[in-house]
């Protein structure tokens, strides 16, 4: 081979320098394929690209700082993962993203117990490297709501250096209101002490649970296990518990929690007698004034030889609990699915009820304005009672229109009946009977809403117009009712009439228009099955205290 031949051999087998550019080009693609293959757990693609090039193990693949292993386990790519940790080194499971979370706090907040476990198994330290906002793994689970998890985290041994008392304080806090009580119990169990524990705003655990419904046993359970901690303690120290920064029964009765409630007047049921707030305000003040009735009821038959002290209490105003029944609900005491006249019906069924309880002289006990409680609800429910008033006349006057629209139609249709059939068909049998209960109900229909829509009351008779709406109420409810069984009496006369033209044509014909005339039966009784509800529970409120007031 001549010397010519042999150089140009030795600049063909020279490797190429890489362009810079081009190095970014090709790195740029490789971070987009690793992602894509963390995301899809496709492992074997990735394991190429880690073969040839293993600097790319910790290489951050999104603007976010996200490793191939925090891509993956925020993907829940369980196999990706559990491969990529056996070419990681200890160390490269430490890297945070610019959130400041580890992988280990991604598969934590995922509840990915298997991964968890290999990481852990892998680098001891991780359960204690802190993420974002300095919170643990254990928090980032807790906050997620996956108790398993934090059971989990919880039960590995615990590093003393590294994992503070503000830590436990707050993970048991974030337990209870992420309502994972079986964590907040073993944690109880373990430390005595978090009975009495304070959140970073002063509250205690009683103050947390006075506001969530406990319906579940395990919360039950809790609760119980705390107050016997707390029974142990001093007085001094259960009152300081239960006062500051609120009094945790006056949180309770607002928020209507009846469990928590009964519990803790289970074992002291003089503390009803007890405490007022910066208002004056017993509990009985509050829970009529919040509209709680469960919670009310309760407080009376727990009172015992005390109630009579306890109505006839005043407030720094000079309001007994008959004059916060007269006085409109706070935003959250009112129920927003009503409409007015709804509400307005409520509202005087519930005055009515706490005043049958007050006695004689307590219910035109005049307040520091000078006004007695039935004129405080004058004053407080006027535009209610305009409202409701206006309310029911505009759903009368359009349920009106369809019965007379009703009525027409099967009045026409009775005059005149198709085919000509003998009595003693039943078809032609079910046209006249369904037609007739069409037209009368109908009529009857048209008659209640007709009451509704004449009836008017005085601006100075509140109460009396809110009684009044009552019967209208009753009247709306009969009405919707009365309409009902006419509309599906007019469908019963359509499918009747149906068959007696084509019962001996097309038959198909009539079975399909029988299927179609179960339409719009089943949409008026969806209709009424979201209204209805409202309308009953309105009268089941009602029907007691109005009964009774009748009797007086």
């Amino acid at each position: 081979m001549s010397t010519r031949e042999e150089t140009r051999v030795n600049i063909i087998e020279e490797p190429r320098t890489k362009i810079p550019n081009e190095s970014k080009t090709e790195e740029r693609d490789q971070r987009r394929r690793l992602y894509i293959a963390a995301v899809n757990n496709k492992w074997v693609s990735a394991a190429d690209i880690f073969t040839r090039d293993p600097h790319m193990l910790d290489v951050p693949l999104t603007l976010g700082g996200d490793t191939a292993l925090h891509v993956a386990t925020s993907s829940n790519s369980t196999d990706f993962v559990l491969k990529l940790l056996q070419r990681l080194q200890p160390k490269s499971l430490e890297i945070r993203n610019r959130n400041g979370d580890t992988s280990f706090c991604l598969a934590a907040v995922s509840g990915n117990r298997k991964v968890v476990r290999v990481m852990v198994e892998k680098n001891p330290q991780l359960p204690w490297i802190r993420g974002n906002k300095d919170l643990l793994p254990m928090h980032m689970a807790a906050k997620a709501g996956n108790h398993i998890m934090v059971l989990f985290l919880y039960n590995i041994p615990k590093d003393v250096d590294r994992l503070l008392p503000e830590d436990i304080v707050g993970l048991f806090f974030m337990s209870i209101t992420s309502s994972m009580y079986a964590v907040a119990l073993r944690m109880l169990e373990d430390d005595r002490k978090l009975a009495t524990s304070r959140d970073e705003k002063g509250f205690t655990v009683l103050h947390v649970l006075a506001l969530k419904p406990l319906e579940e046993f395990s919360a039950h359970q809790f609760l119980l296990q705390l107050w016997k901690e707390i029974l142990q303690l001093e007085n001094e120290k259960i009152l300081e518990l239960i006062t500051k920064p609120s009094v945790v029964l006056f949180d309770a009765v607002k928020s209507g929690n009846f469990e928590f409630l009964e519990l803790l007047l289970e074992f002291n049921p003089d503390l009803l007698l007890r405490y007022v707030n910066d208002l004056g305000q017993n509990f009985l003040h509050v829970a009529v004034s919040y509209r709680q009735e469960s919670t009310f009821t309760l407080i009376l038959n727990k009172l015992g030889a005390g109630i009579g002290w306890i109505l006839d209490d005043v407030d720094e105003d000079g309001n007994n609990i008959l004059h916060y029944a007269g006085k409109l609900p706070p935003p959250d005491g009112f129920d927003s699915s009503s409409r007015p006249n709804l509400q307005m019906q409520q509202e005087v069924s519930w005055y009515k009820k706490v005043e049958k309880i007050v006695p004689a002289l307590g219910r035109n006990v005049r307040n520091k304005d000078g006004k007695t409680p039935s004129e405080v609800f004058d004053a407080e429910h006027k535009e209610l009672a305009k409202e409701g008033e206006r309310a029911a006349k505009e759903t009368a006057d359009k349920c009106m229109l369809v019965a007379t629209l009703v009525a027409t139609i099967v009045f026409a249709a009775a005059l005149t009946v198709p085919g000509a059939r003998q009595a003693k068909d039943g078809w032609f049998i079910t046209f006249i009977l369904s037609n007739a209960v069409a037209l009368f109900f109908s009529v009857t229909s048209i008659i209640l809403f007709l009451f509704i829509l004449s009836s008017s009351f005085t601006e100075t008779e509140t109460i009396k117009r809110g009684t009044m709406s009552m019967w209208g109420q009753t009247r709306l409810r009969w009405g919707f009712i009365t309409l009902f069984v006419s509309l599906v009496s007019m469908v019963i006369a359509f499918t009747a009439a149906t068959f007696l033209i084509y019962d001996h044509q097309s038959t198909w014909v009539a079975y399909v228009i029988a299927a179609l005339a179960c339409v719009p039966v089943i949409l008026f009784l969806f209709f009424y099955l979201n209204v209805g509800p409202v309308l009953i529970r309105s009268y089941v409120l009602s029907k007691n205290a109005f009964q009774k007031s009748k009797c007086n």
